[in-house]
């Protein structure tokens, strides 16, 4: 197997970037197609059908609203395209109720043009066809990028856009620095964490021959500023409390590091995270990279380039305070870090037998066959809750107060929608929430009480299901501690607090 293998990233060694791009333009246009139409029949299977992360409440609200901001640098380009999108929509006549499933639809055509990259991107380095169509079928059929990258969310978007970067990086003409600069400057705008990515294209401008080195330094470094900085220029001069967000941010983030402790159980999360973007693929790159060969060690070869940055972001992702509770943080480098490794070990595996093509084919589909009713299971009880969640409040006082898990980031978003339905006659409700997280009051029975004596009814939602992760059961507790301490109970109420049980 191993020699297999040696021989495999031998070959790839002795290729040129040349070589590489010949043989992608010699390829049919129906595998692009066909991974394209793979990557969203998986994402049908086992992505969300409705709005489930946090993140996805505050993106949605924000195209409505045109604000930036609240997450790192506030994604610029990312909520663009949002803001962008949604105007087109309601300028159409459409109902604002459905902006969020084309949103979702939009974004997840988008992330789906990772595999048919990541296929071009081998090709491009040097890969057999098989192997080139391995890994863009490992990204094509993977649980993560599925479920994620049908979301409103900007992970499957980065990482579509950094591949394009890369393939553009390894382009021979003219254009070619300037097109990967712009789109590794867009995959910041659109998720921060991209730009560990610059690791990447400086090392690939150290591999390529001194004469044209400083030129794709230069462009690159030119475009990737300039697509950066621009839409950044853009918020600023627009939204007066920018800055204000990034701070409120940086806050949280010190939050989240105070209340978190690394363990053991945190390498355990982080390599079942890992295999769950497909064991074969994952467990091939391994192979591959334990071999040690020369080609993905050695400095200044385009696979050293694309693979060890690639790896070492994924490993500091690995870090991140919020790996607990999504691998969709590890979709940037995964295309990159182990599906283009993996295919190769995979490619070699399966030699001239065409009973271990079989093998492969099925070690590549089975899992998502298997996550789709896992994952449909796991998540029926929180769309339905999502789906219902604006007829619960739409008859609440306009001033009321809402305490829930969640859901909450929906309420702001409900706020939203009410106030662009042109079917909506009555003015839209002045509700405030009281959240889980960044946001949670310090002295949670005297915030309530203070909200309570201005007259506001508090809504509190203790319904099972609707509390998720150790942070919002605390967050739980401590309601039903104030409740206790008020006397609410199953069976008596009290006329200023509505409680959902």
């Amino acid at each position: 197997m191993q020699e297999r293998t040696r021989a495999a990233l031998a070959v790839i060694d002795s290729s040129t970037i040349d070589q590489g791009v010949r043989a992608r333009r010699s390829s049919s246009p129906a595998i692009p197609a066909g991974l394209f139409l793979a990557a969203l029949v998986a994402a049908l299977l086992v992505a969300p059908r409705a709005p489930l992360y946090w993140d996805t409440f505050g993106y949605v609200t924000q195209a409505f609203t045109g604000d930036v901001g609240g997450l790192g640098l506030g994604r610029p380009i990312f909520t663009f395209a949002n803001q962008l999108i949604t105007r087109i929509w309601l300028a159409a006549g459409a109902s604002p109720w459905l902006v969020e499933p084309v949103l979702r639809g939009w974004w997840t055509m988008v992330s789906c043009l990772t595999a048919p990259l990541t296929w071009r991107l081998a090709l491009a380095v040097g890969c057999t066809h098989r192997a080139a169509f391995l890994a863009g079928a490992a990204v094509a059929f993977s649980p993560v990028f599925a479920h994620a990258g049908g979301a409103v969310l900007t992970d499957g978007a980065a990482a579509t856009l950094f591949v394009a970067a890369c393939v553009a990086a390894l382009q021979t003409s003219a254009a070619g620095p300037v097109a990967s600069g712009v789109l590794a400057g867009l995959a910041v705008g659109t998720r921060e964490q991209s730009v560990l990515n610059a690791a990447v294209f400086a090392l690939l401008a150290f591999s390529l021959p001194t004469q044209r080195r400083v030129r794709f330094a230069l462009l690159f470094a030119a475009a990737f500023l300039a697509a950066v900085l621009a839409p950044l220029a853009v918020v600023l001069l627009t939204q007066p409390g920018y800055l204000a967000t990034v701070g409120t941010w940086l806050d949280g983030m010190r939050h989240d590091r105070a209340l978190k402790s690394f363990g053991w159980s945190d390498v355990a999360i982080f390599s079942g995270w890992v295999l769950s973007f497909g064991p074969a693929v994952v467990v091939a790159a391994v192979i591959a990279l334990v071999t040690r060969h020369r080609i993905l060690l050695r400095p200044g070869t385009g696979w050293f380039a694309l693979v060890v940055p690639s790896l070492g972001q994924l490993l500091m992702t690995g870090m991140f305070l919020g790996i607990g509770y999504s691998p969709r943080f590890l979709m940037t480098p995964f295309p990159v870090a182990i599906a283009l490794p993996g295919a190769i070990v995979l490619d070699a595996w399966i030699g001239r037998s065409r009973a271990r093509v079989g093998v492969v084919a099925a070690a590549l589909t089975v899992p998502i066959l298997i996550a789709a009713p896992i994952l449909r299971e796991r998540s029926a009880g929180r769309e339905a809750i999502v789906r219902e969640w604006p007829a619960r409040i739409s008859n609440l006082p306009s001033r009321s107060v809402i305490v829930t898990g969640q859901p909450c980031p929906a309420v702001p978003l409900v706020r939203a929608v009410i106030a662009h339905d042109p079917a909506r006659t009555a003015s839209v409700p002045d509700w405030q929430t009281v959240c889980p997280g960044w946001a949670w009051p310090k002295d949670l029975p005297a915030t309530l009480d203070r909200l309570s004596n201005e007259g506001r009814l508090l809504a509190i939602d203790l319904r099972p299901g609707v509390w998720i992760g150790e942070e919002q059961q605390h967050a739980r507790a401590e309601v039903e501690r104030y409740l206790e301490r008020r006397g609410v109970t199953a069976a008596r109420s009290d006329p200023g607090i509505l409680v959902w049980r």
